[in-house]
């Protein structure tokens, strides 16, 4: 399972969740946020295990969610692909401009 997708799963359907690493304490994860606070957390030892917990967790926690049932709205679905081809765009012209070694 891809760390990154999963991420970008609960990103897009507003599942909120803090990540971060030490050099020799594992990568810590938690399902939730400081101001409404955390529904679990665990400590993996790599990014698979992080994003497999992640999904696990989401699915047992909020079985209802969009992140579960794959649907998103498409107001917010819109607005995520706004997002990603303006970025895209900005990235291709700033590319352009400079060329790609960015030098």
């Amino acid at each position: 399972m891809d760390l990154g997708q999963v991420l970008d799963g609960l990103y897009q359907r507003e599942i909120n969740f803090m990540i971060y690493a030490l050099w020799d304490g594992g990568i810590t994860v938690k399902l939730g946020d400081k101001l409404n606070g955390f529904h679990a957390e665990t400590v993996a030892r790599t990014s698979a295990e992080a994003a497999k917990w992640l999904d696990e967790q989401v699915r047992k926690i909020f079985p209802k969610s969009q992140y579960v049932t794959g649907k998103l709205s498409a107001a917010l679905l819109n607005v995520f692909l706004t997002f990603f081809v303006t970025a895209r765009d900005v990235s291709n012209t700033y590319t352009d401009m400079i060329g790609p070694s960015g030098v």
